[in-house]
């Protein structure tokens, strides 16, 4: 497995796609900006009519990266040192996105990537590989996990050179260090739903959604701290996003049958919204909380950003949009 260093006209013109987009978008309406010294960044997914998704990436409310006409809903991004990096897959192979243009393309059969994590200026990403589900540094596959059949990636974590994923198997929810996997306490069903993995102070968590003994549904939101498990709600509720900050611990996801975006600050829960809407994932910086998701106005699903709870609506469009992640950046 190599980098290709030639790019394709294909690549090209995404990256065309993408200058064009960025200076001349008008689809969201720009919130003001407070002085307080955060960048913050939010990714939104417009998804059209004809199966085909356009991603939108947000600094302050100003566009900064579009990708036009993906198949793959919602690709992975994150943010490093105000670096933007986004993961997609096209004709068969993984393409790293740095800032709008190709950072790496990875060649071989791989599905829709999973997740990726910057640490240090490596990138590592979770890709589903000749079948396998591989943990790659930069281009470089470095821990094979298992086959794609019994092993789903949902989340990687770099913390001090070590490697976490969390993951769904066929026999629950698993946290894999280093290439090891270790079992969970209350996760052993392929009907559970996770998991999300972050590391602060050398403290593992692990948020999901489980099921009872030989009952299918609901799934109940679950947050395990260093393998010990949390009951975060006893009714129907997911987990979605973790994130950690001096000690306190912020989990996004959605209560209720009929979708509420909630977000348990220390096991406490807080309803965003009861519009039909979903918390997806959760960045805090200095006690400012964020959120992105999404919740229903007027019958469509529309992209949100909560800050401390209060939302701002990211399009204005006719077309469903949901938010799939955030980060903030002290300045």
């Amino acid at each position: 497995m190599k980098v290709k260093k030639r790019i394709s006209f294909i690549v090209i013109l995404l990256s065309l796609i993408v200058v064009v987009f960025m200076s001349c978008s008008n689809s969201t309406t720009k919130p003001p900006e407070p002085d307080d010294g955060l960048d913050v960044y939010v990714s939104y997914v417009v998804q059209r009519p004809n199966f085909l998704n356009d991603f939108h990436v947000l600094k302050n409310g100003s566009p900064m990266l579009i990708i036009q006409s993906l198949l793959h809903l919602a690709p992975p991004f994150f943010v490093y040192e105000n670096d933007i990096y986004v993961l997609i897959e096209h004709g068969g192979s993984t393409i790293i996105y740095k800032n709008g243009n190709v950072h790496l393309q990875i060649d071989g059969k791989a599905a829709p990537p999973q997740n990726l994590f910057v640490f240090e200026g490596d990138v590592y990403s979770i890709i589903i590989f000749n079948n396998e589900t591989a943990v790659l540094k930069n281009s470089q596959v470095i821990h094979i996990l298992g086959s794609w059949e019994y092993v789903w990636p949902r989340s990687i974590f770099v913390y001090e050179g070590d490697v976490y994923v969390a993951d769904n198997t066929r026999w629950g929810i698993k946290l894999w260090k280093n290439g090891e996997m270790f079992d969970l306490p209350e996760s052993y069903k392929n009907t559970d739903f996770g998991g999300t993995v972050f590391v602060s102070n050398g403290n593992v968590y692990v948020a999901g959604a489980v099921v009872e003994d030989r009952i299918e549904l609901p799934h109940r939101a679950i947050l395990w701290k260093n393998g010990a498990a949390i009951r975060l709600h006893d009714e129907y509720s997911y987990a979605l996003s973790i994130y950690v900050e001096n000690g306190n611990t912020y989990v996004a996801g959605r209560t209720g049958a009929v979708w509420n975006a909630t977000v348990w600050i220390n096991g406490n829960a807080n309803i965003l919204s009861t519009n039909f809407s979903n918390a997806l994932s959760v960045h805090v910086s200095d006690n400012e909380v964020f959120v992105a998701g999404s919740e229903t106005i007027e019958g469509r699903r529309v992209a949100t950003l909560w800050r401390n709870g209060i939302a701002q609506r990211l399009h204005r469009g006719r077309n469903e949009s949901f938010a799939p992640g955030v980060f903030v950046v002290r300045q």
